[in-house]
């Protein structure tokens, strides 16, 4: 045991240099010896996975590279449990190892089993699967690097054009104008993997309309029901509203993406239309809904509504609640609940009606009244409209609370 745990080091090493440029100097004897470390890890993992005592003392061991700044072996977690695809691992390290030359490439395709130039019936299954998933992270990061670049461009244009508003130097319809042909991919905030996928998506989306649109025949029936086909599938409403909100960065000139965008939103005002489908276009992040809001004004118009009917069929409903430092004394207050108008009692509401708190109704507000001001100000008029209107009407609660001043204090 004592000998095996002294050759972790060894193994260890072999993995750091595979990873690093100290590869550049390796020959053909030099790839095999790497490979029989390996091998042979792969074979104290065979041997000693039905011995569960000494197996936890090489995981401990093993776990202490874990915690060492020296050694540097990326997503990489050394496990006792790892070690059973020791050769797995070292051919995934040199195959996306950049400072492998062209001379050096054949040698790590051949620890695949495969020569390069060989019969057609090699296994290249995987070599393949290795491939493609080096593939995707290479994609990914070249995405990734791409945003950043055009992110620190944008911000900069965006800060201008929100600067000449605030001097009074650009109109409403001319900040709405020029912030659309500004927006690009990059200008999502706190990117996660889901939110890249989505983004990959809706590029993909958005170049299929755009090909069919331009080059296929103008097909635009089979096309709009392909995209009711994909608006019904998991994701598939966020997608085509990213390809609303945002400008691939392949597409130079706002006029390329006007008919596809215009398609689009045709599209979706009339899917909107249908209130058993539109629930869950509501129910999306809120920087897609106020992206998207922020860009149309039909979309806006109709997100307003919804969060307007929304306060409308909110009612007051009272709870008691300790009043100060005195526990046997209670106080009335009351929350907003929501209540279908078919509702007969508390038990009545789905699950998306139930999402419907009036803390999310502020979020959801606060998400518009956060972005220009030509949308807070729209915000604004129209909860004071409804809330004036409620007050013409008499339509007052018994407890005399108002959905739409609460809402305004809890928007300021």
């Amino acid at each position: 045991m004592e000998e095996v745990i002294k050759n972790t080091h060894a193994y260890v090493d072999v993995l750091v240099m595979a990873r690093g440029d100290a590869v550049i100097t390796w020959e053909k004897e030099t790839f095999e010896r790497a490979f029989k470390w390996a091998r042979y890890f792969e074979g104290v993992y065979t041997k000693l996975k039905s011995k569960p005592a000494l197996a936890e003392k090489l995981n401990k061991y093993l776990n202490n590279f874990n915690k060492t700044e020296s050694v540097f072996l990326g997503n990489l977690k050394l496990t006792f449990k790892s070690l059973q695809i020791s050769g797995k691992i070292l051919k995934q390290f040199l195959l996306q190892n950049p400072h492998i030359s062209s001379e050096q490439f054949p040698l790590v395709i051949m620890l695949y089993s495969v020569i390069i130039g060989g019969a057609n019936e090699q296994d290249t299954t995987d070599l393949t699967e290795d491939l493609v998933r080096i593939c995707q992270l290479k994609g990914c990061m070249s995405v990734l690097s791409d945003m950043r670049c055009k992110l620190s461009d944008d911000l900069l244009v965006m800060t201008k054009r929100n600067d000449e508003q605030s001097n009074g130097h650009l109109s409403d319809n001319e900040y709405r104008y020029n912030t659309a042909r500004e927006l690009k991919w990059a200008d999502i905030g706190c990117l996660t993997v889901d939110d890249v996928g989505i983004m990959s998506l809706a590029e993909m989306l958005f170049n299929y309309v755009y090909h069919n649109l331009t080059c296929s025949g103008k097909d635009v029936k089979s096309l709009q029901k392909k995209l009711l086909h994909f608006a019904s599938q998991a994701n598939g409403l966020q997608v085509i509203a990213s390809c609303l909100a945002f400008i691939p960065a392949g597409i130079q000139q706002l006029s390329q993406a006007g008919p596809v965008h215009k398609f689009l939103l045709n599209f979706l005002e009339g899917y909107l239309c249908n209130n058993s489908v539109a629930a869950n276009f509501w129910q999306l992040p809120l920087r897609i809904l106020s992206c998207v809001s922020f860009k149309y004004d039909s979309i806006l118009n109709m997100y307003l509504n919804h969060l307007l009917g929304w306060g409308q069929h909110m009612i007051p409903v009272i709870s008691l609640q300790q009043c100060g430092n005195t526990r046997t004394k209670s106080c009335q207050v009351y929350q907003w609940r929501y209540k279908t108008s078919n509702e007969m009692t508390q038990g009545g509401l789905d699950n998306l009606e139930r999402a419907k708190t009036f803390e999310a109704l502020v979020e959801h507000f606060r998400a518009l009244t956060d972005g220009p001001d030509y949308v807070k100000r729209r915000c604004r008029n129209a909860i004071q409209d409804v809330q004036r209107e409620a007050l013409l009407s008499c339509g007052s609660n018994k407890l005399g609370a108002s959905i739409w001043a609460d809402l305004e204090k809890a928007l300021l």
